[in-house]
């Protein structure tokens, strides 16, 4: 199978799309794109969505084997840049986007795209509610850039994740929340597999948001994938809320 590369790669979701950057300033070309597109035509799997033909980006979207589209879009884009480390102020770490989590109806398929076409690898799985095993894939050294569930219903977003540095940043956060700032969904609490301490809240356009710090890092040389029975070693209730 083609992959696009062993490169890292950066992942946010913008304007509705999941947009993969390969990092390095400049990695990725626009022959490596156009190849890509011709990997989504000849397997037959992963409709074409929009291709642009400046090279800058190439998109596609997942789709079922009758041609149904369903997921987020995807975008691969050329050129990355980098946030500093610390805001300029120097009061307050830099968030970032860090993962985002899908509910999807034909979890092989998004498998077969994320891994044998984007190059992810397997960081671990982990046994959720109703029998579903959520995967979580990494395309660089944090522990997952992607993750997703399977669904009986519509394929949706499921959270977008955003890191900061400092658990005092996510503490500050959480008492604004409690405050009534967010809609709370799930309370402070730490993830078995990523070792993320962490809480979510619902945006203003009801998008789930985890917000947390403490991520775990993935050295692949040492890396072995692993299967968890929980989600959580402690806390992220819903019950109460």
């Amino acid at each position: 199978m083609t992959r696009i590369s062993r490169r890292s790669f950066t992942v946010a979701v913008v304007a509705s799309a999941l947009n993969l950057s390969a990092c390095g300033g400049g990695g990725g070309n626009v022959e490596k794109a156009q190849r890509t597109v011709g990997v989504f035509t000849s397997l037959n799997a992963l409709p074409l969505y929009m291709a642009i033909d400046s090279g800058i980006f190439e998109t596609a979207r997942p789709g079922r084997a009758d041609g149904h589209r369903t997921g987020l879009r995807i975008q691969f884009c050329r050129n990355v840049f980098r946030l500093p480390t610390r805001s300029p102020d120097r009061r307050r770490s830099r968030a970032r986007a860090r993962h985002v989590f899908q509910a999807v109806t034909d979890q092989a398929r998004h498998e077969q795209l994320y891994v044998d076409i984007f190059g992810f690898r397997l960081s671990d799985h982990i046994d959720l509610a109703s029998g579903r095993v959520g995967t979580f894939l990494h395309c660089n050294p944090r522990h997952h850039s992607i993750a997703f569930a399977p669904t009986a219903g519509q394929p949706l977003l499921g959270h977008l994740m955003v890191e900061v540095e400092s658990v005092n940043d996510v503490g500050v956060a959480y008492g604004k929340v409690l405050a009534g700032a967010a809609r709370l969904t799930q309370t402070f609490g730490r993830h078995s597999n990523d070792k993320m301490i962490s809480f979510y809240c619902k945006s203003p356009s009801n998008l789930s948001i985890e917000f947390g710090t403490g991520g775990e890092i993935v050295d692949d040389a040492t890396w072995t994938p692993t299967r968890y029975d929980t989600p959580h070693f402690w806390g992220h209730n819903r019950e109460r809320l």
